[in-house]
């Protein structure tokens, strides 16, 4: 691990989170009050991981570099931006109540219940009715053959991968994982149970549905 002094500026205000770094603590509901003051801290990079319903994610800035978690005085401090968005959430940043903003993403909550819907149908083998959920090249798949290369599987994770180019489009990318038998003809070996792949959901005007898999951005 890695011990780093940072320069830290506090603004003379209620900190609701961490302002000028945009960073939030898992304490993330404590309130802060400081004077106006620049001041230097060792904190502590320890390769910190991040996991969501078992998925783990690497947060990133707007500009798609890498934001490391530290450890400062025994609490770990975490990219309230990075995380919240993988988490579904909007984020917006007040300047004059210095106030981080963490709100629900109507579009990111309707496209995973088109996905955990989709494969819930999967997984009864009511493949008709799979189709009402799809998209595009998707709805012409014959689903009683399998789906991505899995000919039954259980939808055990879901996050949020925040990909801002396909959000213009109306289209939003999620990470899956599953548990899953192959099909006959399938990209994964015969003892493959636990996979991982993106499934893109499109938004038509108040509908969502299953638009793409792939297996990488």
């Amino acid at each position: 691990y890695n011990i780093y002094r940072i320069e830290v500026l506090i603004m003379k205000t209620k900190l609701k989170i961490c302002a000028a770094a945009l960073l939030a603590s898992v304490a993330i509901g404590a309130t802060v009050y400081a004077a106006n003051l620049t001041k230097k801290i060792d904190v502590l990079y320890d390769d910190i991981r991040i996991s969501s319903n078992n998925i783990e994610f690497m947060p990133v800035d707007e500009q798609g570099s890498q934001v490391e978690p530290f450890i400062y005085e025994g609490t770990t401090y975490l990219p309230v931006r990075a995380v919240s968005e993988a988490l579904g959430k909007n984020v917006s940043w007040d300047s004059e109540t210095k106030t981080v903003m963490v709100t629900d993403n109507e579009d990111i909550e309707y496209s995973k219940i088109a996905i955990r819907n989709f494969f819930k149908l999967f997984s009864e083998k009511r493949y008709d009715d799979m189709k009402n959920f799809t998209s595009g090249s998707v709805a012409g798949y014959e689903f009683s053959e399998g789906v991505f290369g899995m000919k039954e599987a259980s939808l055990d994770g879901i996050i949020y991968a925040g990909n801002k180019e396909l959000e213009n489009e109306n289209k939003f990318a999620f990470i899956c994982h599953f548990n899953m038998t192959p099909a006959e003809k399938s990209v994964y070996g015969s003892s493959e149970r636990e996979i991982g792949f993106f499934v893109e959901v499109l938004k038509d005007r108040d509908e969502y549905k299953i638009n793409d898999f792939y297996t990488g951005l």
